[in-house]
């Protein structure tokens, strides 16, 4: 079982928002909150640790679909798109997550390839 500090630490790392993960797992977001107080004893549910879990592998595979549209681009840089939108397309995985998950996304390819990040319009895109 998840403790309270590796349920946020996980959330956190995958720029979702405790809101988004209340909407996922169908709890109210002060449980969320509750989870993962480190004072509080209530425990994290094995259905709410799952779905972050299941959240995390999504935020994995858009870290794997923009580093591959980053070397595929053969631009030498990593782009954080304007519109949310052109986003989800490159990062389909985790649509509808909201602004956070991209800039959590684009540190961590950014980390991994070491190249610069440029806005891009989705025209450019």
């Amino acid at each position: 079982m998840m403790t309270a500090a590796e349920y946020r630490t996980l959330r956190d790392s995958i720029g979702a928002p405790a809101e988004l993960v209340a909407e996922v797992t169908g709890k109210h977001v002060n449980s969320v909150w509750r989870w993962e107080h480190p004072t509080r004893t209530l425990p994290v549910p094995e259905d709410a640790e799952r779905a972050l879990r299941e959240m995390a592998a999504a935020y994995e595979q858009a870290v794997t679909d923009l580093v591959e549209h980053t070397e595929a681009s053969g631009l030498g840089v990593i782009p954080r798109h304007v519109q949310l939108r052109a986003f989800y397309k490159v990062c389909p995985s985790v649509k509808g997550w909201g602004p956070g998950v991209q800039g959590a996304v684009v540190a961590e390819v950014q980390s991994r390839l070491a190249m610069p990040v440029e806005y891009v319009s989705e025209a450019a895109a």
